[in-house]
This record gives structure tokens, C-alpha cells and sequence, in this order.
């Protein structure tokens, strides 16, 4: 999943938590954000969301999707 982390009613990291227990499988996620906050970064890792900061960059989209299909693949 790559969800923005600002969204109207909520927020990217509780949408991802409640697609994973809806669907009962750990999906691998990232989340597009400007907040830099240490409360995002600790609780994307704590609950193992990766990162991409904006203004995203197209390298590391890449090197993020191509991580997240490995990993997919390995499973």
C-alpha cells in the first residue's frame, strides 16, 4: 500500500493498520507524508511502515516499490 499520511477524517497510519486487520495479512506499506514529526517516524516504524518524504522523489518510489514486490515475492 502507499497511503498519504494526511487524509480528511483520518490518517494514512490508522487506515493501513485497519486494512491489515480487515484483511488479516501484514501488507507491506509506505506512507507519503511532509510530517516530519518523530511521533510519525516512531510509529510508522513501530508498526513497520516505511517513509517517503515530500516532495516525493521518482528514484525512491521506485526503490520502495521494487522493495515492497521482493518482499511480496519472497512470501
Amino acid at each position: 500500500m502507499l497511503v498519504d499520511y494526511n487524509l480528511d477524517n483520518e490518517n494514512g497510519l490508522d487506515l493501513i493498520g485497519y486494512a491489515r486487520t480487515q484483511l488479516d495479512h501484514h501488507i507491506g506499506a509506505a506512507l507519503v507524508t511532509a510530517d516530519r514529526s518523530d511521533h510519525v517516524r516512531a510509529r510508522a516504524s513501530a508498526e513497520d511502515v516505511s517513509i517517503i518524504n515530500k516532495p516525493v522523489r521518482p528514484a525512491i518510489l521506485r526503490a520502495l516499490l521494487s522493495h515492497l514486490r521482493q518482499a511480496m515475492a519472497a512470501e
